[in-house]
C-alpha cells in the first residue's frame, strides 16, 4: 500500500514551472519593440477582437469525421 503513504504521490512542482504564459502574448522587452520611423499610432486594437472571439467560439466543438 505504498500509494497511501505520505509523500508517495507526485513531487511538488517547482515555482519556476508553475506560471504559464499565453501563447499569443506579445513580447514586453524593449529590444523587440522597435518603433517604425514614420508610423502613426492609430486608436483601437490592430485586429478586430469580436471577429476572433466568434471564430474561437466556433472552434470549441469539432465533430468526428465518419470514415
Amino acid at each position: 500500500m505504498g500509494a497511501f503513504r505520505p509523500g508517495a504521490g507526485q513531487p511538488p512542482r517547482r515555482k519556476e514551472c508553475t506560471p504559464e504564459t499565453e501563447e499569443g502574448a506579445p513580447p514586453t522587452s524593449d529590444e523587440e519593440k522597435k518603433p517604425i520611423p514614420g508610423a502613426k499610432k492609430l486608436p483601437g486594437p490592430a485586429v478586430n477582437l469580436s471577429e476572433i472571439q466568434n471564430i474561437k467560439s466556433e472552434l470549441k466543438y469539432v465533430p468526428k469525421a465518419e470514415q
